[in-house]
Formats: structure tokens, C-alpha cells, sequence
């Protein structure tokens, strides 16, 4: 879910070398749309002057400079560029979501950017039609089309099935992003989901050691392989993780749950009532 967050460490600018970066990358992965993931690492700068996001700074500003002299002469390439920024404004990061980029995010600026590549390809196939003396325009501008509409159904197609299953998927992610914590605990759970419990405690603690322990990623995480230790049977690694989690935060219903269940099945009821009350107690 792309829920809003606080800005990347309380900073602005930190926010806004985001949003410039992440615009590039959305302009870049229009014409080649090439090693795509389902979740993207976006390093945070200082200052916009760190020399990726003022690169990307002046390719943004060229284009909009393309774009305001283009409102007479080119209306339609004026069109095109407004409509691909104006519909990513929302989700540029300008206000801060959870999720920095998505391909997902492109999905309406695409239509500004399919009107924009047919009609360049169809003016280059009229010019030269005019230059060669070929008078039919229209099968010289299918070709590049139907070539390029192959590509893409191409790589679509073979995106589409590494979404089809979730562990591949987040195999796949973590492949491209590796640095990215939350990405462990994701693949551990896909691990978990298809009885692969031991492939699941490797990737989850994994991602801890690459965390602060009292971060939200860090806790999810940690929630996840305390109930891996409880697939599998190993309840002491389950009350090692569980009740570590209640030290770091009091207020974690889900550890609770856990512990209960735990205690429960080594047979001490009365902790695993005392515990199901405070989980109780906590959504109360």
C-alpha cells in the first residue's frame, strides 16, 4: 500500500532529490523499459547538488524547457510532456509515500508518452517519404510500430511471469535490490508460504542483521521468524524472538499472539491466557 509517510529524515530536500530522482528514472524506463522491479532503492542526498540528482535536475529542466517552447510551434509536444509530469505529480514523491517508485506509477503518464513516440515516428516516416519519393508513408511508419510493439509485448510477457508466483517475484527483487532490508522479510515469508521454513530463517535474519532493531521493518521481520521457530517446532527460538519483540515494543499485538501460541503448545495455559488477555487489551 502507498501510504504517506514523514519526509526522509525530517528533511525537504532530502525529499526533493528523490522526486528528481525518481523522475528520471520514470522518463528513462518509458523508452527502455528494462530491468524492472517491484521495488526500487532510491539513495537518499543532502543536497540536490550531489552530482546524480543535479544531472537529473538539468535533463528535468530541458525537458521542461522543451516543453514551454514547444506551446506554439509543437502544441502537441507540449501536450505530451505536461501530461506525463502532471499526472506523475501525485506520486513523485513530493508528498512521500511509502513507496518511492513504482512501474505501476507510469501507467496513466504512458498515455502522454505513446502519443508522443507514434506521432515522432509518423513524422519521421512522412519526411522521409517526402526526401526518398516513397509515397507510402503509412507502411514505413508500421514497421518501427510493430517492432516496437513486439518488444514491449515481449518484455511484458516476460515480466508478467515472474509475477505470476510470489516467491520468484521477490527472488527476482531482491536479485536487482539487495541492500533493501524489507525485501528479506518479504522473500521469507514467500519461503515460509511454500513449506521452505529453514530457507526462510536464513533470508530473515539476514535482513535483521542489516537493521535497527527497533525500526518497523525490523520488527515485522522479526515477528516473522519468531513464527517460522514455531513452524518448525524450535519454541525456544519462538519465545527468544517473540518476547524480544514485546522488549523493544510493548505494544506489538502480533507478538503477543505468537508467544500465546507458543505457550500454548508446550502446555503452559495460564501464560498463554495472561498473554491472549494483553493481546486482547491492545486492541481494545
Amino acid at each position: 500500500a502507498d501510504a504517506v509517510k514523514d519526509y526522509p529524515d525530517g528533511n525537504l530536500l532530502s525529499q526533493l532529490s528523490v522526486t528528481i530522482r525518481a523522475l528520471t528514472f520514470y522518463v528513462s524506463h518509458s523508452f527502455f523499459p528494462i530491468n524492472l522491479s517491484a521495488y526500487y532503492a532510491v539513495p537518499l542526498e543532502k543536497s540536490i547538488f550531489e552530482s546524480p540528482v543535479f544531472i537529473s535536475l538539468i535533463f528535468i529542466l530541458s525537458l521542461l524547457i522543451i516543453a514551454i517552447y514547444s506551446i506554439k510551434r509543437f502544441p502537441i509536444i507540449f501536450f505530451c510532456i505536461g501530461w506525463f509530469f502532471i499526472s506523475l505529480f501525485p506520486v513523485s514523491g513530493i508528498i512521500p509515500l511509502s513507496n518511492f517508485m513504482a512501474d505501476r506509477y507510469l501507467y496513466i503518464p504512458m498515455v502522454g508518452f505513446a502519443i508522443f513516440l507514434s506521432l515522432s515516428i509518423y513524422s519521421l516516416s512522412i519526411r522521409f517519404a517526402e526526401k526518398t519519393g516513397i509515397k507510402k508513408a503509412a507502411v514505413i511508419f508500421l514497421i518501427p510500430i510493430s517492432l516496437i510493439i513486439f518488444e514491449f509485448s515481449g518484455l511484458t510477457l516476460a515480466r508478467a511471469k515472474i509475477w505470476e508466483e510470489e516467491l520468484i517475484l521477490w527472488e527476482d527483487t531482491l536479485h536487482k535490490e539487495p541492500r533493501a532490508p524489507y525485501l528479506y522479510g518479504a522473500l521469507g515469508k514467500a519461503y515460509l508460504d511454500k513449506g521452505m521454513p529453514e530457507a526462510a530463517l536464513v533470508a530473515l535474519s539476514a535482513g535483521l542483521e542489516m537493521l535497527k532493531e527497533n525500526s518497523e521493518v525490523a520488527k515485522d521481520i522479526r515477528y516473522t521468524r519468531g513464527y517460522t521457530f514455531y513452524c518448525m517446532g524450535d519454541y525456544a527460538g519462538a519465545v527468544r524472538d517473540f518476547e524480544r519483540l514485546i522488549q523493544i515494543d510493548s505494544n506489538y499485538p502480533s507478538a503477543y499472539f505468537g508467544l500465546m501460541l507458543t505457550y500454548r503448545d508446550v502446555g503452559d495455559k495460564e501464560k498463554a491466557l495472561r498473554l491472549i488477555e494483553r493481546y486482547i487489551e491492545l486492541f481494545a
